[in-house]
């Protein structure tokens, strides 16, 4: 009985969602109506609400072009009163609640996308994605950053580096058999078919 149920609740947060995503260029007030009904639903059945990045949090819009604003925040850069925060938590000094906070937007490291709902002119922050740190280097992209430290930007320029040194050829096939297998890599990691040979 109960599994009947928890049926029919996703099929009607389904079509609620299909509805809203309809009306959501030809009648805005109906979408958000929708919307906020599938997420009622969604929180009696148990299942994930919708993500930030696809509608408001507050009034429930979609988001479409034209009813919303993106900024990017740029992460957090050492300054002075930074510096002096890091000095007294190694001195083992108390520190307070805002400078805590301070800190720990310093030590995260991450750019933030906010997006401005033009409905109800509320806020939603979305923290992005981290920068690898630099320590994680492996043996391919030590050979590329050797090679953009020399200021060789394209194949050209690699070409009349490696003529001086003889073997032109393969150290050129090296150095990009090892840019396609970090590519491969990265497609690898967020579930991306690898590059096809030709």
């Amino acid at each position: 009985m109960e599994d009947e149920e928890s049926k029919a609740n996703q099929m009607t947060v389904t079509k609620l969602i299909l509805a809203a995503d309809h009306y959501a260029t030809v009648c805005p007030a109906i979408a958000r109506h929708y919307m906020d009904q599938a997420e009622e639903i969604k929180l009696k059945i148990g299942t994930a609400a919708s993500p930030r990045t696809q509608i408001c949090e507050f009034c429930k819009t979609i988001w479409r072009p034209g009813n919303h604003r993106i900024l990017l925040i740029p992460r957090m850069q050492l300054t002075k009163s930074i510096r002096k925060i890091l000095k007294r938590q190694k001195c083992g000094n108390k520190i307070g609640k805002l400078k805590e906070r301070l800190l720990s937007l310093y030590l995260d490291g991450r750019n933030r996308q906010v997006i401005i709902c033009s409905v109800c002119k509320k806020r939603t922050k979305i923290l992005a994605a981290v920068r690898p740190s630099t320590q994680a280097v492996t043996k391919e992209t030590g050979k590329q950053q050797k090679i953009r430290n020399k200021g060789l930007r394209n194949q050209k320029d690699l070409a009349k580096s490696t003529k001086k040194k003889g073997n032109s050829e393969r150290s050129a096939k090296q150095v990009f058999g090892a840019k396609k297998s970090l590519i491969d890599g990265f497609r690898e990691k967020f579930g991306l078919q690898p590059l096809k040979k030709k």
